[in-house]
C-alpha cells in the first residue's frame, strides 16, 4: 500500500464549501502508469456506484453534496480513461487521511473486467486506519463486475439469488436485485413489477421507497424526465407522512435518490458539452 500511494502524482485539490467542519478538503492523485480497461457502462450505474461507494466510507456526512458530487464525476471520468485514481482525505478521524483507491482491472476467477476499490477506512470503528498489513485486513474494499453497460456489485456475480431466494423477496428486493444482477432482459420486468405494485393500496412509506426504485430504473433507461416526476410524487407522498420517524427515513432515501439524479443529469450535459 504505501509504494502504491507514491505512484500517484497530484492531479486535483478541492476545499470543502461549508467550513467549520473536519475534515475540509480532498485531493485526487492519478497514476501514470496503470493501463486498465476503461470504465464503459450505463451512466446511471457509473454514478451509482461510485456514488454508493463514497457513502460506505462516511463522505456523504463529511461533505456537503456539491463536494461529493465533484468527487463521484472526477473518479467516474477518470475511470472512463482507465486511469487508476486515488482520492486522499486529509485530517479525516485526527491527523489520519483517508484513502481511497479505484482502479479498473481484469478479474481471472470470472474473466470480466472489473473495477477494484480499496480503502483504509474501518467501518466498525468508523474511522481511517494505520497503513499497516493488520489494520487493512479489516478496512472496507469492494469489487464491481463490468458486463455489458452494467456495473455489478461482486456479490451477485460470486453469490447469485436463487430462484426460490427470490420469490421470497418482496417486490422492493426482487426488483433491486433485476436492477444489479448480469440479466438484462428481466429489467423490463422489474420495471413492471414497480409499476403495478405502486397503484396497490399500502403504507405510505412502502409506495415511496418503490417509487424510489422505479425512478432508478427510469435513470437506467435514460427516461430522466419521467424519473423526475416520479421522484416529484414521491415527494408530495413523504410530506404527506406523519409518522416523524418514517418521514424522516423516507426524507433520507429520498434526498439520495436526488443527487443521484442530478449526478447523472449533470454527467449527461457534460458529454454534449
Amino acid at each position: 500500500m504505501r509504494k502504491l500511494i507514491i505512484l500517484f502524482t497530484l492531479i486535483v485539490t478541492g476545499c470543502a464549501t461549508s467550513g467549520g467542519s473536519t475534515p475540509t478538503s480532498f485531493e485526487f492523485y492519478k497514476n501514470a502508469d496503470h493501463d486498465g480497461d476503461k470504465l464503459i457502462a450505463n451512466t446511471f450505474y457509473s454514478v451509482y456506484g461510485i456514488y454508493h461507494t463514497l457513502g460506505e466510507v462516511n463522505l456523504h456526512n463529511l461533505f456537503p453534496v456539491g463536494d461529493v458530487n465533484r468527487m463521484v464525476l472526477k473518479i467516474v471520468k477518470s475511470l472512463e480513461q482507465g486511469e487508476a485514481i486515488q482520492m486522499q482525505v486529509p485530517n479525516m478521524t485526527g491527523k489520519r487521511t483517508l484513502i481511497v483507491t479505484f482502479r479498473t482491472d481484469f478479474e481471472t476467477d470470472t474473466d470480466l473486467p472489473s473495477v477494484f476499490i480499496t480503502t483504509n477506512y474501518n467501518q466498525d470503528k468508523e474511522k481511517a486506519v494505520p497503513l499497516t498489513k493488520s489494520q487493512l485486513k479489516k478496512a472496507y474494499v469492494t469489487l464491481y463486475y463490468m458486463v455489458g453497460d452494467k456495473l455489478i456489485p461482486f456479490w451477485y456475480i460470486e453469490d447469485p439469488y436463487t430462484e426460490q431466494e427470490l420469490k421470497e423477496k418482496d417486490v422492493l428486493g426482487r426488483t433491486y436485485h433485476y436492477l444489479f444482477d448480469k440479466d438484462f432482459e428481466n429489467d423490463s420486468q422489474g420495471m413492471k413489477l414497480l409499476r403495478k405494485a405502486i397503484t396497490q393500496e399500502k403504507k405510505r412509506k412502502e409506495k415511496v421507497y418503490e417509487m424510489i426504485m422505479l425512478s432508478y430504473y427510469q435513470m437506467m433507461f435514460g427516461d430522466y424526465k419521467a424519473a423526475r416526476q416520479t421522484l416529484d410524487d414521491a415527494s408530495v407522498l413523504t410530506n404527506k407522512e406523519t409518522n416523524q420517524q418514517d418521514r424522516s427515513n423516507m426524507f433520507y432515501n429520498l434526498r439520495h435518490a436526488e443527487n443521484i439524479y442530478n449526478l447523472c443529469q449533470e454527467y449527461e450535459e457534460q458529454l454534449v458539452r
